[in-house]
Order: structure tokens, then C-alpha cells, then sequence
């Protein structure tokens, strides 16, 4: 798989992906996968069919949850925060950063609140 990245601008990392190993029960689909992606950065994976394109971008957003035997080792963060944590709420954090991509802290908000009512 390759990995095409354009920075518009140098800033910090947003997502960490930090010698990830991701498994379907016993079958290692990727193995040591090292990631730093910045904020406002364009970011491109490219590479041949079943390389682990789709895997990776699924672990990101916590696709991969609703797979039995699925599990990640390492670490995947988010502005810092592990990703995969088991107090992270997958609901909460899928709203979150579609929201971020649509650049409304209030809306987010209004939705947290939402949620930790229900």
C-alpha cells in the first residue's frame, strides 16, 4: 500500500497510527503500521485490491466494531486520545469526527448533549 501525502500547510498530527496490528480472529490482515496524518492535509491510500486500504481507513473510523473477532493491538489516536479505548463511546466519537469535517462546534456539542441525555 502506498501512502500519498500533500501538506497545504505545516501543522500538528490529528491522527496517530502507531505500530498497529489489526486482526480478524486469528488472521493478521496488518501488521506494524506506522501513520502520522496533520491537520489540513490531503491524504490518499493507494495500492492493489486486498492490500489493507479499506482495513485501515475501517480502524479509523471504528467500522470494524460491528465484526466479531475483530481487534486491534497498538495504539490508533485522535487528538491524542487512543481511539480504541474502551471508554470511548464508538457512537459519540463517529458523530464527532464527521462533524469536525463539517467544521460546527456547536452542532457537536448540541449532539454530546443529546447523547449523554439519552
Amino acid at each position: 500500500m502506498i501512502i500519498a501525502q500533500k501538506t497545504v500547510k505545516k501543522t500538528k498530527s490529528v491522527i496517530e497510527t502507531e505500530n498497529v496490528n489489526v486482526y480478524y480472529g486469528n488472521f493478521l490482515a496488518l501488521k506494524g503500521i506506522y501513520l502520522s496524518i496533520s491537520q489540513n492535509q490531503v491524504t490518499a491510500f493507494i495500492g492493489p485490491s486486498g492490500c489493507g486500504k479499506s482495513t485501515l481507513l475501517r480502524c479509523y473510523n471504528r467500522l470494524n466494531d460491528l465484526i466479531p473477532n475483530f481487534r486491534v493491538e497498538s495504539r490508533i489516536s485522535y487528538n491524542g486520545q487512543n481511539l480504541h479505548a474502551k471508554q470511548i463511546d464508538p457512537r459519540l466519537y463517529k458523530w464527532t469526527l464527521w462533524l469536525r469535517a463539517t467544521n460546527s462546534d456547536k452542532t457537536i456539542k448540541t449532539i454530546r448533549k443529546l447523547l449523554e441525555f439519552s
